[in-house]
């Protein structure tokens, strides 16, 4: 049995996945992509749990805190000539002209981008962030539609997709069956993209990262921990 709830801690408001299960002791952990889980006995009361969670906040703030401050998964663009920029798993050298019209297009193993300033790096970079939202929008239901058939037959509600750039995770899944993607992950191969599509299509019938979800997760995706691995190797 799992539950979400929330918990304020200054000006933060801390979500908090309490999962129970046959143990002796309540555990807190606090993971790197900002996942905060409790996991307590099973007949643990909700009150010594509560007050545990609270005297334990400043703690779990200071883990966010610290892993906010690592490297993030994204690196920052400058938007300049030359640069290195991915779509689909594949690297693409940026090539910035000058042109009355705003225009971006890939020629051979070029991300041209033309646009009447070719020296206005925030223009760039809004161009490029609007051609990658575009292009995620586009692909990403394709791969939902293309997975989701076998969730369905074991009755999985339909998912509702969004998009968002998010600056530390790929993807997430409510419990009311919205999943939202992260527009960045367009620039990793279908092979890490699919990880990720089958990951939030697992949570449709398991919505907490417990025994059973990883269960089902290797059943659909044998591989899952290498496609991962190399999502994280990515330099995006």
């Amino acid at each position: 049995m799992t539950y979400e709830q929330k918990f304020k801690y200054n000006e933060a408001e801390i979500k908090v996945e309490i999962e129970f299960s046959k143990r002796k002791h309540i555990s807190i952990i606090v993971y790197p992509d900002s996942r905060v889980i409790v996991k307590a006995p099973l007949k643990s009361q909700s009150q010594k749990i509560n007050s545990l969670i609270q005297k334990k906040l400043h703690w779990i703030t200071k883990k966010l805190d610290y892993f906010d401050k690592l490297e993030p998964i994204l690196p920052p663009r400058e938007y300049v000539n030359g640069e290195i920029h991915y779509y689909l798993g594949r690297p693409y050298k940026l090539r910035i002209l000058s042109g009355k019209k705003t225009e971006i297009k890939i020629v051979d193993e070029i991300f041209e981008i033309k646009l009447p300033n070719p020296d206005d790096k925030t223009k760039t970079r809004k161009i490029m962030l609007n051609w990658y939202s575009d292009r995620a929008k586009e692909l990403l239901p394709e791969r939902v539609l293309e997975h989701s058939p076998d969730f369905l037959k074991m009755g999985a509600g339909k998912p509702v997709i969004r998009f968002r750039r998010m600056k530390r995770r790929w993807g997430s899944c409510s419990n009311k069956n919205i999943i939202v993607f992260n527009t960045e992950l367009i620039k990793a191969s279908f092979y890490c993209m699919d990880y990720v599509v089958i990951h939030e299509l697992c949570h449709l019938i398991h919505h907490s990262h417990n025994k059973k979800f990883y269960s089902l997760l290797q059943t659909k995706m044998p591989d899952w921990k290498e496609r991962k691995k190399q999502l994280e190797k990515m330099i995006l």
